[in-house]
């Protein structure tokens, strides 16, 4: 037992010694804690600073090569590489000889080796920083702004890592960080830019928040572990008294039979021992921390009854059970056990959270230790527990306003210039430096007036301090008039409201003020800004938006007034031709002029705006439909005869005009617009240059709203897939002995309506063509086209000739498409001379680059084209030479008029001709009867096409006819329907 007792005191005195600091590290805020209960010696103190920091050395290793990799990656390219390797190797170098340093540290080591460890690891710390700083030279060297800046952004990541591994160690973290960032941070404040100014701000922020957190990091745990240690030295105390009041009472048993005045001694030291026995129940029950001993598996064996009051729970129901119980954590309950181990069984000021009574969460600090039996075999723990949930509330609380503080004064666009009472300067935000033209730490503690530039705008004199005037009064003032603040460097005044108000202490005493200004430029130029979102900035004629709005505001007045108005929809006519021959500035040009046009024949009440590129709208308020048509008459005579002129060359252009009525009766502004919209679509159907008045019974009007409802069948009958494909043959006219009689002919197109009733072409295509819609049916054809061939190739192996695709003029021009054919014949694996494609020689005119283009990649594919409806075109031989086709089709209205008509046949006869001129291959069209196809015989047409040869039928029908009832079922896969109909019209 004495031997024991020995132990537990030497180890008492060992963890309580209390020591003298070093007169050097007064300044650094230890002597504050020598006039408390005692504080840890310096030796001490760097033992636990090694421990703390011997936890981090795999995270700095780690970070560090990491960042050092993303700086070698980003400059690779721009610094020589055998600069990077070499700045590489050294910061990787210096921190693994700091991380083995720390790692091969001893428990055992001499106060003046811990002394002599920190100077070095403060020396490499200084090195690292230096090495650090050298990224900024080679991004100022080899980088870009962008680059240095990145930089900057990188060495305060590392400068934060560092601040994690030493934060309790000023002056290791002062080494690092000062080399790090200063050299950087000054020289980027040098710099043009508002970026790179502000991160050079940020990184001395950043430098002087570190080291000044880390003196307040560094005291608090200094104190805590001076608590600690004096926690410790009490529970040993305790500990000590307890195990000697049994030594008494055993003493006291022993020499019961012996002497009276030996018993009397007993008797006094059983007084003693109550007495002691008293003070240390005394102690126990009026301490507010828990003290608690465990065995070595965690059960709670003894605590004090401080437990209730922080934990709610009593002794007694909290004895004999696990401690890790109570951790809110679990894995907390495995990093104390972990800390413990790593920390040779002492654990000094462990933050995590225990489960109260109520099942919330107190946030608590442990100081604990391992006991030891006679052989020094563990047998449990004892510490103490600290309720430290105020003190985690308010550093969290305090963090939190800091930094709310920080963000809301950085990020608002006012500008903040905290003043002392007699108006020097303590702090300016980003934006008040900005918009002032200097760096805050540049005029600390000058005058505010000697900064702030501020004139009246009309009489450009200086008003008064407005933080000596605020301190004067005593209250919040704004100085009045208005007021600009002139930028020293730039050319720049900027209309700004000035109000500052006085910083109260809470004694109510005026301790400084704070004066903001605010810029009040865009506000005051607000009727500008108005004036832009409602007009066109080309022709300063109202836009589209604001023209519906007075369009609504005309139908109001209309329903409430029974008002009438008018309202003209213009499209130029010749615009385009204008805007791809002399480029978009003439096209700028002539719009601009048009506008001073037609404001010399509108009335001032009417209004006139731009809605699109080259349409126009004109409102014409409180007007007749007669006076209307006369004035829409006058604009398009107006620009029939305006003549254009740009670079010597004259043009005319024309305008279509659609006019309609906003009466009572008119609809929602939609129905107005779509009505102008429509009647200007039929002017330009019919010619163009006229003016087409809007009425409810129109054909022409009703014929184009029809197309419009087309386009919805459109759409959805390719969301449902309900059209199909049908093929009509084309016949050889003279044909060979012994020659194979393969199928060639043309894929046509039909339209299932909703009650599976087919609908031919010519009731969609027009609208499928106004509406832009071919190149989506064009592609649904080629699509299924191409599938059905791939499904049935080995079966058409010796059977198909051509298949003939059609596509439009629209399709032409669309790349998407012609990838798209490409890549179904390459994944499909259908042989290129099975397809021919046709086109129509007026959509050849009008899009030839991309035609030749298209033609030119197919025939490499092994493709063949057509070129349909020939001799309708206006350039139908001039063109012929440039394009590489395989076959002509004669315009069926030639063939179907030849027989009765001798111009026709003519016709027919020449295009014949000119085609095996140039060893083109020719096929009419529509041969309906017998009569025609002899005519077209003898006249030597190659192919022919029509009735007398072949009515359209399904394509699963004309290709397949011949195969078994199951092959043709499953290509037409299910289609009932469509087998039906496809039969009957075969």
């Amino acid at each position: 037992m004495s031997n024991r007792n020995g132990s537990l005191m030497n180890e008492t005195n060992d963890i309580g010694t209390e020591a003298k600091l070093h007169a050097s590290d007064k300044n650094n805020g230890y002597s504050t804690y020598q006039k408390e209960s005692g504080s840890l010696n310096r030796g001490q103190f760097r033992q636990y600073q090694i421990n703390m920091r011997y936890k981090q050395i795999q995270i700095e290793l780690f970070v560090s090569i990491l960042l050092g990799t993303g700086v070698c990656t980003v400059f690779w390219g721009m610094a020589p590489q055998a600069v990077l390797l070499f700045w590489a190797i050294t910061v990787i170098s210096l921190v693994g000889v700091r991380s083995l340093f720390i790692y091969h540290r001893s428990d055992d080591d001499k106060p003046e080796d811990i002394l002599a460890w920190g100077d070095f690891y403060t020396t490499c710390a200084a090195l690292s920083g230096m090495c650090w700083c050298s990224i900024g030279i080679i991004a100022e060297l080899y980088g870009s702004s962008e680059t240095q800046q990145f930089t900057i952004l990188i060495l305060e990541c590392i400068s934060l890592t560092a601040y994690i591994s030493m934060q309790s160690s000023p002056p290791a973290i002062a080494a690092f960080v000062l080399p790090t960032l200063l050299p950087n941070g000054l020289w980027l404040l040098l710099q043009e830019g508002s970026m790179a100014r502000t991160l050079g701000a940020v990184a001395l922020i950043t430098i002087w928040m570190m080291v000044t957190s880390s003196r307040v990091m560094r005291d608090v745990l200094l104190k805590s572990l001076s608590l600690s240690s004096h926690n410790t030295e009490l529970i040993h105390k305790l500990v000590f008294s307890r195990e000697s009041a049994e030594k008494a009472t055993q003493f006291a048993e022993k020499i019961n039979t012996k002497l009276q005045d030996e018993i009397r001694e007993r008797q006094r030291a059983e007084e003693q021992l109550k007495a002691s026995n008293q003070e240390l129940g005394a102690i126990l029950d009026n301490m507010q921390d828990i003290v608690f001993q465990t065995d070595v598996d965690g059960k709670i064996l003894w605590t004090t009854p401080s437990v209730r009051d922080i934990l709610g729970y009593k002794n007694k129901e909290v004895l004999d059970k696990n401690i890790k119980d109570y951790y809110f954590e679990g894995n907390d309950y495995y990093r104390f056990k972990k800390e413990l181990h790593e920390n040779n069984g002492i654990v000094h000021n462990f933050i995590t959270r225990l489960i109260s009574k109520e099942g919330t969460g107190i946030w608590i600090s442990v100081n604990c230790h391992r006991k030891y039996d006679d052989n020094h075999e563990v047998i449990g723990l004892e510490g103490s527990i600290r309720d430290i949930t105020m003190l985690k509330k308010a550093q969290d609380d305090l963090f939190t306003e800091k930094e709310n503080a920080q963000v809301t004064l950085a990020s608002i666009a006012d500008g903040v210039i905290r003043t002392s009472p007699d108006g020097t300067i303590e702090y300016m935000n980003s934006a008040a430096e900005k918009s002032v033209g200097v760096k805050y730490k540049d005029y600390a503690g000058k005058p505010l007036m000697e900064i702030f530039n501020i004139v009246d705008e009309k009489t450009l004199k200086k008003p008064p301090d407005p933080s000596r005037l605020s301190v004067e009064e005593g209250k919040s003032v704004m100085l009045p008039g208005y007021l600009q603040l002139i930028h020293p460097f730039y050319n720049e005044k900027l209309s700004v409201e000035v109000i500052a108000s006085p910083i109260r202490d809470s004694d109510n005493g005026i301790t400084g003020t704070v004066v903001v200004f605010h810029d009040v430029t865009e506000s005051r130029s607000l009727g500008k800004m108005t004036y832009l979102a409602t007009h066109d900035s080309l022709t300063e004629l109202i836009n589209r938006r604001e023209f519906e709005r007075r369009t609504s505001q005309a139908l109001d007045n209309a329903r409430s007034s029974k008002e009438n108005h008018a309202l003209c929809y213009i499209d130029l006519d010749n615009f385009k031709v204008i805007n791809d021959t002399c480029g978009h500035l003439a096209g700028d040009e002539l719009l601009k002029q048009l506008t001073s046009r037609f404001n010399t024949v509108v009335r001032t009440s009417d209004t006139i705006a731009r809605i699109g590129g080259d349409e126009f709208g004109i409102l014409l308020d409180g007007c007749s439909m007669d006076w209307a048509y006369k004035l829409a008459e006058r604009i398009r005579l107006l620009l029939e005869d305006f003549r254009f002129v740009w670079d010597n060359k004259v043009f005319h252009i024309g305008a279509s005009i659609g006019l309609v009525s906003i009466n009572e009766n008119s609809g929602k502004i939609s129905d107005v617009l779509s009505a102008a919209d429509s009647a200007c679509y039929v002017a330009k159907q019919n010619g163009g240059n006229r003016v087409h008045t809007y009425e409810d019974n129109d054909k022409e009007l009703v014929e184009h709203q029809g197309q419009m409802q087309w386009v919805q069948k459109i759409h959805t009958a390719l969301e449902e897939n309900r059209f199909r494909l049908f093929f009509q043959k084309i016949e050889k006219l003279k044909k060979m002995g012994g020659e194979d009689q393969k199928i060639h002919g043309e894929v046509l197109l039909r339209m299932l309506d909703e009650n599976d009733q087919l609908i031919g072409p010519d009731s969609f295509i027009p609208a499928a063509e106004r509406y832009n819609l071919m190149p989506a049916i064009d592609h649904w054809v080629v699509d299924n086209t191409l599938r059905f061939l791939a499904d049935n190739i080995e079966k058409l192996h010796n059977k198909l000739d051509k298949c003939c695709i059609n596509l439009s003029g629209q399709s032409l021009s669309d790349d998407r498409l012609m990838s798209f054919i490409i890549e179904q014949i390459y994944k499909r694996k259908i042989p290129g001379h099975l397809l021919c494609f046709e086109i129509t020689e007026t959509a050849v005119i009008a899009n030839l680059n991309a035609a030749t283009g298209m033609i030119a990649k197919l025939r490499d594919m092994g493709c063949h084209f057509a070129l349909d409806d020939f001799g309708v075109g206006l350039s139908s031989f001039a063109y012929l030479s440039n394009l590489a086709i395989d076959y002509l089709k004669v315009d069926g209205s030639f063939v179907k008029k030849m027989m009765h008509n001798n111009t026709d046949l003519e016709m027919v006869r020449a295009i014949n001709q000119i085609g095996h001129t140039m060893n083109v291959k020719t096929i009419a069209e529509f041969v309906e009867n017998e009569e025609t196809l002899r005519t077209v015989r003898d006249i030597g047409v190659d192919y022919a096409q029509g009735y007398a040869i072949s009515k359209p039928c399904a394509l699963e029908i004309a290709l397949l006819k011949n195969a078994d009832k199951k092959s043709v079922n499953d290509s037409l896969r299910g289609t009932v329907t469509y087998l039906k109909i496809s039969s009957q019209d075969a």
